[in-house]
């Protein structure tokens, strides 16, 4: 079996009927027509005839050294690939679509970023899974077939998915902790400039003229709003990393689908 298609493959079976207790003088096997495009279907739940190639042969017994004939059949199968896209297909891109849209949206309205991790390796526990399916449902081979490819690049899919996770949330965590400034060119990238230059340009000198006499005081207050400032520059900054993040894997997720799908 040729399965590096599947589901999507097509097969050739070979079929020879000859009677081998008699010669061609005896009896001769006659094979009838061939059918190009059957208008019946002869096929069943799972292959579809295409072609039937009907022809006639001699063989020759060198036991007993007569020829015979034999009647010759290829029968051309097509699999109904509708199974497989509707129980292994579509649930892994729908899984990998949830996987990717949880790895990179909030999961409060604080923006906390928490089990993140944990997901993308359910993710991958359970396209691993429906690979050992795919495995058990066919021939062993030398090769994956196109649905076994799916199912790894979905898996890298979300492997990477989660690497950049893991990076994302290293560097979150590094800039809060210890309170790192957003480079400037990192702002003007994300459009986040100006609302950035401007809050901590009126804040300070406002709380400076209003708490003149409490000099201390002030230094804490300014403290505090520096690092909350800095917080928010930081969640915004990595909130717009996710979506680009997002928009890309989604991207990709679909386009891989698309080409299996239209192959």
């Amino acid at each position: 079996l040729l399965v590096n298609e599947f589901p999507y493959d097509s097969q050739v079976c070979t079929i020879n009927i000859g009677p081998w207790s008699y010669t061609d003088q005896e009896l001769h096997s006659t094979a009838g027509e061939s059918i190009e495009a059957p208008k019946v279907d002869f096929g069943n739940s799972e292959w579809d005839f295409t072609r039937i190639i009907a022809s006639e042969r001699y063989s020759a017994d060198n036991d007993t050294g007569f020829q015979f004939t034999e009647a010759s059949f290829q029968l051309y199968v097509k699999r109904r690939p509708q199974f497989y896209v509707w129980v292994l297909l579509i649930p892994t891109f729908v899984i990998t679509t949830i996987c990717i849209c949880g790895l990179f949206i909030p999961t409060n309205s604080l923006g906390d970023r928490e089990e993140k991790v944990n997901l993308g390796l359910t993710t991958l526990l359970s396209s691993a899974v429906i690979l050992q399916i795919v495995a058990d449902s066919m021939p062993k081979a030398s090769a994956l077939p196109l649905l076994g490819n799916f199912i790894l690049a979905e898996i890298f899919v979300v492997a990477v998915a989660v690497i950049c996770t893991v990076l994302t949330l290293t560097l979150h965590h590094r800039a809060n902790t210890r309170r790192w400034r957003p480079k400037k060119w990192m702002l003007k990238f994300l459009g986040m400039t100006a609302s950035f230059r401007k809050i901590s340009a009126t804040f300070a000198p406002w709380v400076a003229d209003f708490m003149a006499s409490l000099r201390s005081l002030v230094a804490y207050i300014e403290d505090e709003d520096i690092d909350r400032l800095r917080e928010i520059a930081w969640l915004k900054l990595f909130d717009r990393i996710d979506f680009l993040l997002l928009v890309v894997f989604l991207i990709g997720n679909c386009i891989v689908t698309i080409v299996v799908c239209q192959h």
